[in-house]
């Protein structure tokens, strides 16, 4: 009996594609509150969101597992195996490091702008949605993209904390090869093409945001 090759799901792209959206809005909105204001802990902030990235993802594996399980047993709601578990899984960890791209490239917008949308009678959300963001384009599908890229291939988090319907396509590229190894004659064929699958979705990324991603991963580097 032959396997045929896993397609990924709409559904989970949709997922993938809402967590990266929302790490980068929230990035966004974050990491303007963190250039443009001063506060107690601010630096501490700062200084936090790059102490997390040198936090292993493995470690968090069984914290977040219990966490999840115990939200399912003491409050009756069921995260583990649910595509919104996932979101939640993946929005906290790329959280850090698109609001740190983002400080970074805001930190390089001119107050100027701000200042003179302000004496138009613009508010915060205006100046924000109107001029920070379509400013920051180049940054937000830098941390966009890095965001996508953390969910679709992860493997770890995906396997435990999902369901066969609610599975991401790392994880079913995982199965597909380890079934396909377990026969007596592998189809190399079908393995190359499933995984040919799971990679268009980033080259394709890749291609269309080049200019982008160039101008977000530069900014900053030059005062």
């Amino acid at each position: 009996m032959e396997h045929s090759a896993p397609e990924p799901e709409t559904n989970v792209r949709a997922v993938l594609r809402l967590c990266d959206r929302l790490s980068a809005l929230l990035g966004t909105a974050t990491a303007y509150v963190l250039v443009r204001y001063t506060f107690v802990g601010r630096v501490t902030i700062l200084r936090g969101l790059v102490g997390l990235q040198s936090i292993p993802g493995t470690l968090m594996l069984l914290p977040v597992f219990v966490l999840y399980a115990s939200a399912g047993n003491y409050l009756g709601v069921q995260v583990i195996g649910t595509r919104w578990g996932l979101i939640i899984a993946y929005l906290t960890f790329a959280l850090p490091f698109s609001t740190w791209v983002m400080v970074t490239y805001l930190r390089g917008l001119p107050r100027e702008l701000e200042e003179a949308a302000r004496m138009d009678g613009a508010g915060i959300l205006t100046i924000l949605f109107r001029i920070i963001m379509p400013l920051s384009l180049p940054a937000i599908v830098v941390s966009g993209i890095f965001a996508f890229l953390l969910g679709w291939n992860d493997v770890l988090f995906a396997s435990v904390l999902t369901r066969p319907d609610t599975q991401t396509a790392a994880v079913a590229l995982s199965t597909f090869g380890a079934t396909q190894e377990g026969g007596a004659v592998p189809v190399y064929s079908q393995v190359m093409a499933a995984a040919l699958v799971c990679a268009a979705p980033v080259v394709l990324l890749y291609i269309i945001f080049q200019r982008y991603l160039v101008g977000g991963l530069t900014a900053g580097g030059v005062k």
